[in-house]
Order: C-alpha cells, then structure tokens, then sequence
C-alpha cells in the first residue's frame, strides 16, 4: 500500500530515532527477578499526570509484571512508530490514532486482540463509529482508548465587558454559528485606531499537519457537512464541496476580514485564552487542565451545536513474538481501560475516556466546564478507516491555509466554488488511487 511504502522510506530515514527503543522488545519475557517487562509508548506528554497513577496501580495489582513508560511529543511521536515498526524495534504496547496504522495493520504487524477484549470492544460501551474505526478488514485490531472531541471556551469577563450578560449576570452565549461571528465581534477588542488587540474568537488558520483541517472539519458538522461522505461499503466521496463547505469556509472569512474579529497577528489557540487574550475558541477537554494553572482565569464551555467529533487514539500490541510478553501487554490494556482508570485519565489528563457506558457525574465531579464534553449527539464523526485519510487531511490543511489568507474570498462566489470543488478534486483522486472512491 502507498502509506506502507511511505512508513519503510521513513524508516530508512529515521533509524536514528530508534536507538533508543528496548533492545529486548523482540527476544525474551522474564528479567533477573522473574517479572515481565513490557515497554509503552504514548505521544502525549500531558498525560504523564495519569500515567504516573496508572503504572504504579497497574504493577501493585500485576507484580509479576514491569511496565517500562516513555512519552515523546506527538510529532517526534509518529515519526517514531513509523520507522520502529517496520524495523521491528517498537515498544510492545502503542497508543494511536488508528488512522495512522491501517497499513501496518494490513501488513499484520500488531498482535491479534484477545477473544474477550474483542467481545468489550463490540459490547456496545464505545460508539459505533469509534468500533468501526477500530477495525480493520471488518475485524477490530485494537482497543480504544480515548476520544478528542469539541466544545466552546469562553472566556466570561468578556462578555461582561461587552454587556453580554442578562439580568442575572450570566453570558448569552451563542446558539448557532452566525451567532457566534456576531458574538465574536462584539467580544473582540480593539485600540482607538480600530485594531484589534484581542480577539473574539481564535481560529485555527495556521498550523502543519492534519490539525488545521481537523478544526475546519469540526465547524463544517455544524452546517451539517462532513469531510467524506460514504455512499457505499467502504466508497467514498468528498463531502465539502457543497452550501456546507461553502458556508464554513465564509465563515472563516467573515470573522477574519468582514468584522476583523481575529486576525493573522494576534496571540491564537490555547495559549491565548490561558492567557486572557481571546475570548472564544472551539477545542478539547484537555484545555480544562491546563486551565487549573490559571485560577484567575473566569470561563466556562458550552457544547458543539449539530454534530461532534470523536478522534479516538487506540491501543496496539505489537507482534514481536513473544507470548509472555503480549499477555502481559493485554492485561496492562485491560488495566487501563477499566471504569476506575478512565474515570482517573479525565480528571488527571482533561481528555475524554473512549467508554461511554462511565458515569457522567463521576467524570464531571463538579467541574461544571466538563459538562459541554458529555453532550448526546446524533452524528458522532470519527477518522475514516482508510489508509489515505490522514494525506487526505494534511492535503486539504495546506490548501485551506491558503484559502484563509486570501481575502477576496470572502466576496468572490465564484472563487470560493472553484476552491471548494478543486480541494475535492484532489480529494477524490487519492480515493480513487487507494481503490475507496465511490463517484
């Protein structure tokens, strides 16, 4: 497969990167002291909090077993994964997006899942989506660990600054997406010259990698689109070039150069509104962690509108031939995925448990910004299952980059269609090289 063939060029060129991988991964499962070690990696360094929780909980409970934990920065992260597996030097448990490994798991370089995680997994305790996108080939490959979805911050001492606020005190807080361009305009603050030194809402319009698109992407489910529409087993289209796509690209556009409400100088993303210098943005419950560093910072969250994504990060044992070492692996799995585990990686890490069958009010404990994440929706989207979508997304990111520092745009129909439909093209060409087009 195309990626398959990308990940082995990365791996001629990233070997350096695996010097440091255990060197037992693949040969023998018991040390001196007659215990199993098995090595994890993670590309989250924020969740060192639970992980901190979790190996000493997880080796009172298994002594027979050593858990050996390293995190690496997402980026140095994947590069990592993507040149160890091949060349058999990876750790013997990952967690990852599955996206990113279908052509590993086609190529069967992951241990095959046990009979009664496979059954947990089909249970229905996790959606739907997340279970079809933890499967490869109609069968699940991996177990899921959490989920990235999205709701609104807000920061209140803007609102109050701009009367936005009824007769109790509380923010109006927008209902719909033009409401949120109104509201982020009236929320921006700006000099005696009309330059805006805060914004009203921080827009991901920068940025490499699939991240600027999974941000777009999440905007576009609420005018009711979605970045591939699937109109037969496994065939798919593009699902943006249409009054959805348009209308989410405008409303990019407008906040940036109809009302000026953010802009390509000011502060942007999580930094900015810890730091007080935005009052909106769409983003993940991890934030609400990083927030308990802040305690002067006001804020609240309310939910997504139509629709909500669900990025799931998943658990893979890798086959490295060693039995003692994959049962040892599973149970770890097993561990960190029981109710009393995930109820501590949201209040240690901020983000979501994969599971939805945990008790809400557990999760949420009393912090009330929690609430907006624990939203029922009707459409959940999830990263689709096939081995392009990541190249599809990182695509599609350099060209809407692109597309928000063109200004005629927000004015020139035309041009925005023409835009919208060539992004699709490009899309819908590299499902038909993958064999996943359905036009």
């Amino acid at each position: 497969m195309k990626r398959l063939l990308c990940y082995l060029l990365a791996a001629a060129t990233a070997l350096s990167l695996c010097a440091c991988a255990n060197p037992d991964n693949s040969s023998g499962g018991s040390d001196q002291d007659g215990k199993v070690t098995i090595s994890v990696w993670s590309g989250y360094p924020d969740q060192q909090a639970w992980f901190d929780w979790l190996v000493p909980a997880f080796e009172e409970a298994n002594p027979d077993i050593h858990v050996e934990l390293t995190t690496f920065p997402i980026s140095d992260f994947e590069t990592k994964v993507f040149a160890a597996i091949p060349a058999g030097t990876c750790a013997d448990v990952i967690t990852i997006n599955p996206s990113y490994v279908y052509s590993f798991a086609g190529a069967n370089k992951f241990a095959e899942v046990p009979d009664d995680l496979k059954e947990l997994v089909e249970s229905g305790i996790y959606d739907s989506a997340v279970v079809k996108e933890c499967s490869y080939d109609g069968e699940v490959v991996c177990v899921p660990h959490m989920l990235s979805n999205a709701a609104w911050f807000y920061n209140e001492a803007y609102f109050e600054d701009a009367g936005l606020v009824d007769e109790n005190g509380d923010p109006i807080l927008p209902t719909n997406m033009e409401e949120v361009i109104q509201t982020a305009n009236q929320l921006a603050k700006r000099d005696a010259d009309g330059n805006l030194t805060n914004s009203g809402i921080s827009l991901r319009i920068t940025g490499a990698g699939s991240g600027t698109c999974e941000k777009w992407w999440v905007l576009l489910m609420q005018y009711g689109g979605t970045l591939l529409d699937e109109v037969s087993d496994g065939k798919y289209v593009a699902g943006y070039n249409n009054q959805a796509g348009f209308d989410t690209m405008r409303f990019y556009l407008r906040n940036l150069y109809e009302y000026g409400s953010d802009n390509f100088e000011v502060e942007h993303d999580t930094a900015a509104f810890l730091a007080g210098e935005t009052a909106m943005f769409a983003r993940e419950s991890s934030v609400i962690v990083e927030a308990e560093k802040y305690p002067e910072l006001r804020y609240g969250t309310f939910p997504m509108f139509e629709a909500n994504i669900a990025i799931t990060k998943s658990w893979y044992v890798l086959d490295n031939g060693d039995a003692e070492k994959e049962a040892a692996a599973w149970k770890f799995i097993e561990f960190a995925n029981q109710p009393d585990s995930m109820v501590q990686f949201h209040h240690l890490s901020g983000y979501q448990p994969a599971r939805k069958d945990l008790d809400v009010e557990t999760l949420v404990a009393g912090v009330e910004q929690r609430e907006a994440f624990f939203e029922d929706f009707d459409t959940i989207y999830t990263y689709v299952a096939i081995d392009e979508f990541q190249e599809i997304m990182v695509k599609m990111a350099d060209r809407l980059m692109e597309a928000y520092a063109n200004p005629d745009l927000l004015t020139d129909d035309d041009a925005l269609w023409t835009f919208l439909d060539e992004m699709a093209a490009e899309t819908n060409a590299l499902l038909e090289d993958n064999g996943h087009y359905g036009g």
